[in-house]
């Protein structure tokens, strides 16, 4: 889709360290932290998968139904765009 997204591959370094996904725009100095199903996200994100396949993920992980993650995706992904850590790009699916 149009609204597909990757990680900023310029200016974003990230580590997840147990549990927790520590994000940060190097350019920027934003700081953003995610735990529980927002690291497996980013995780996932960073392995380069689609929304789809991270919904996928997620739900599989924490066994919960995909829609439902799917809808969390939304407003998770969007603080990521508004912070610009990440990009629109073609995740490898």
């Amino acid at each position: 889709s149009d609204d597909a997204v990757v990680v900023n591959p310029t200016d974003v370094s990230a580590k997840v360290l147990d549990g927790e996904a520590v994000i940060i725009n190097l350019s920027t100095g934003v700081y953003f932290s995610a735990t529980g199903t927002g690291a497996v996200a980013w995780a996932l994100l960073q392995a380069g998968h689609d929304r789809a396949g991270i919904a996928q993920g997620v739900a599989e992980r924490f066994g919960v139904p995909v829609a439902q993650v799917d809808g969390d995706l939304e407003p998770f992904l969007a603080e990521l765009r508004r912070h610009d850590l990440v990009v629109p790009g073609t995740p490898l699916g």
